[in-house]
């Protein structure tokens, strides 16, 4: 069974509800699109498609053992319909303009009075073979429920997808290009109809001498297809594949779109996605090796780094151990009482509970107020103090030589 939904407005909606019952989904146009359900009963996907149209976001649903019926009962009727090859009738209800025919047939309809698909069916089949020739035949299926239309199902999961199958091999870069234009425009259309983004792609090139894979991933999703595609050919010239080019696949995984508010004031820099951009031809012209971005390496509040594709991590990479550390601060239930010695503006001995212990490294002080844009409401220090004993702490300076332990760094 399948069912094919027209929407009020975009797809999105839609696509939430056909995610929850079907990997195979297929957006057809800016506000239509239809999923599979086989095994379904009919009455369960009846039950199913007036469920989704009780949400209120969809003009029409139609259900049906075949799609292209599926499709021509959503398009042309209000309302959840259904059909199928043995009960066609609200099929049969609708016009016959509905059908995708050339001029002289509509007119010919029109003049012999048929109006519905049900009155065009019951004509003799042979008669209207002899006038219109083999033409005629899918016609006829479409009005029945009968009309064979091959699946391609662009959307399975959080991805959209594309493929193309080459009539023959390609080696250069120019013609690829080209070919990549056209499946990296068609999945952005569908993305643009569910309101949705893409932060990472997945090509594929295969072809008898092998098969490559690229991944490209970007800073924050981007929906322009001219940033993507400039993206995707500098990772293939980068490293480009040894063999004929015969299969070109494209997944693009979604996500919600970036939200951006710009500063009227704010001056001309060069965006985000056009660095990333450079970064890439960059890499192209020195080597991967021989370009990087910054990486904090050390610092107090939280570690901070940065990976080859310019996405923010809160971790820091221990070379010489060889694993990833991460730095986790424990807040303590209540806040333990201590008293601290300064020497020179920096704090050198902290007493917690009688004990007394020398602090080896401080880094501070952060003044913490809600006010924050008054200099004088300030009520409190913060520093980040590691004893001679290794332990780190967060201490909150309340006045001279008094303080509070708020928590530690494990």
């Amino acid at each position: 069974m399948y069912i094919a939904i027209r929407s009020k407005s975009d797809n999105s909606q839609a696509l939430e509800a056909a995610r929850g019952h079907s990997p195979n989904i297929e957006i057809v146009g800016p506000r239509m699109l239809i999923f599979d359900i086989t095994g379904s009963a009919e009455r369960k996907a009846r039950r199913l498609a007036e469920e989704i149209f009780s949400e209120g976001a969809y003009k029409a649903i139609g259900v049906s053992d075949n799609a292209a019926a599926a499709l021509m009962l959503a398009r042309h009727r209000e309302g959840v319909s259904f059909a199928t090859a043995e009960d066609p009738k609200e099929l049969e209800e609708i016009p016959v303009d509905a059908l995708d025919a050339d001029r002289e047939f509509r007119e010919l309809m029109d003049a012999w009075g048929i109006v519905t698909l049900g009155e065009f069916r019951e004509l003799p089949e042979d008669d209207m073979v002899e006038r219109f020739g083999l033409e005629i035949i899918p016609h006829r299926e479409a009005a029945s429920g009968t009309a064979y239309r091959a699946p391609g199902w662009n959307v399975r999961d959080n991805n959209f997808l594309w493929s193309r199958r080459l009539d023959g091999e390609i080696k250069t870069i120019e013609p690829l290009h080209f070919i990549l234009s056209a499946g990296v425009r068609q999945v952005f259309e569908n993305l643009s109809y569910t309101g949705l983004s893409t932060q990472t792609a997945n090509i594929i090139l295969s072809g008898r001498g092998g098969r490559k894979e690229y991944k490209v991933r970007l800073v924050f999703p981007v929906l322009n297809e001219k940033i993507w595609l400039r993206q995707i050919v500098s990772k293939v010239e980068q490293d480009p594949p040894e063999f004929g080019i015969e299969c070109v696949e494209a997944e693009f995984e979604s996500c919600r779109p970036r939200v951006v508010q710009n500063n009227l004031y704010s001056g001309a820099v060069l965006e985000p996605e056009n660095l990333d951009l450079v970064v890439s031809k960059l890499k192209k012209v020195v080597g991967v090796k021989d370009i990087g971005v910054p990486r904090l390496r050390d610092s107090w509040s939280r570690p901070f780094s940065m990976t080859e594709n310019l996405s923010p991590l809160t971790r820091e990479f221990d070379e010489k151990a060889g694993e990833v550390v991460f730095a986790a601060y424990y807040r303590y239930p209540k806040p333990v009482r201590a008293r601290i010695a300064f020497e020179n503006g920096m704090p050198r001995v902290i007493s917690i509970k009688g004990k007394r212990q020398m602090i080896r490294t401080a880094a501070g002080p952060w003044r913490a107020d809600a006010e924050w844009h008054r200099a004088d409401v300030f009520a409190r220090d913060e520093w980040d103090v590691e004893t001679e004993s290794g332990a780190v702490y967060r201490v909150v300076v309340n006045g001279p030589g008094e303080g509070m332990i708020e928590g530690g760094f494990d």
